[in-house]
């Protein structure tokens, strides 16, 4: 829900900079703010740290949603050439892959360090360096980018705007899609944890899977621009899914044999990359379409 608001918020904002650019600079503080409050710990007693918790942490979500929405929906704005966008969706697919390994490797070692024998103190001044990097990080971007493809400056009601929808069968495809994909790659992932913990009985290899799972998809990520070049994106994005799944497979007839694990990891992973970048590629398309499709455009002007 908070998703879809943001999105109507970013359609309605009129700014020198653009329409989703400005979130980068405004979102920025607020999400660093709310990254460091979540990891203090307060001594307001069990109920007040409860509440406590709850309130910094939808906060923290919905900072979050103030700033990655903007990341995908400038896309149009920055190159209406498909192949352009392709390489842009890969390079941020493989800046977040580069991140999370980032964040992956280093979280437990500057606990440890500096914690002083006090895991609540080592995350939250882990948390207050990584607030501080990713809020320079959403200031570089905000610097460096220029939504450069002017679209329409057309005031429209929310209704209007679903209205629109109506007929824009990749917006559905898309719509139906990201819960399908980013729910199961999130079960995925989080699984792999309590399954090689308490069903393997090696906890000592969560490392390793966690270097597969953040690591492997860059491979797949740098091939993509040169696949989309030979295929068609709905083409390369079956294909990735399907060995993903493959992967997936590989991983449930495995069982416990950890070779075979490891194996399937790597391919699912491998998948991952590849279907992650061309996605918001094609996610960006759905747009163009909608304004290309006489149809759709008929119905566009008849709303205004």
């Amino acid at each position: 829900m908070a998703d879809a608001i943001m999105g109507i918020i970013i359609d309605k904002t009129r700014t020198r900079w653009g329409k989703s650019r400005p979130y980068f600079l405004f979102g920025a503080i607020p999400f660093g703010i709310l990254g460091i409050l979540t990891f203090y710990v307060p001594d307001i007693g069990p109920v007040g740290k409860l509440i406590y918790a709850y309130i910094t942490y939808m906060g923290l979500s919905l900072a979050y949603t103030m700033v990655n929405i903007p990341m995908a929906s400038i896309l149009p704005s920055l190159t209406r050439d498909g192949q352009e966008r392709t390489v842009l969706a890969t390079t941020r697919i493989i800046f977040s892959f580069i991140g999370a390994t980032a964040v992956s490797v280093l979280t437990m070692p500057l606990v440890r360090m500096l914690g002083n024998r006090s895991q609540a103190h080592g995350f939250f001044w882990t948390m207050v360096i990584f607030s501080v990097v990713g809020m320079m990080l959403f200031f570089v971007t905000f610097k460096n980018v220029e939504e450069k493809v002017k679209l329409r400056q057309e005031k429209v009601t929310v209704a209007q705007t679903f209205s629109a929808l109506k007929g824009n069968t990749p917006w559905y495809i898309f719509a139906a899609n990201i819960i399908f994909m980013f729910g199961g790659m999130f079960f995925h992932q989080g699984s792999l944890i309590y399954y090689f913990t308490y069903y393997v009985n090696r906890p000592d290899l969560l490392g390793l899977v966690a270097g597969i799972v953040s690591l492997i998809p860059i491979i797949g990520t740098f091939v993509t621009p040169m696949l989309a070049r030979r295929m068609y994106k709905r083409n390369l994005f079956q294909i990735a899914s399907a060995v993903t799944v493959t992967g997936m497979l590989i991983m449930l007839i495995s069982g416990t044999n950890i070779f075979g694990l490891i194996v399937g990891a790597i391919i699912s992973a491998l998948g991952n990359g590849v279907r992650a970048a061309i996605y918001f590629s094609m996610q960006a398309d759905s747009v163009d379409y909608g304004e290309w499709n006489p149809a759709l455009a008929q119905r566009a002007l008849f709303l205004h």
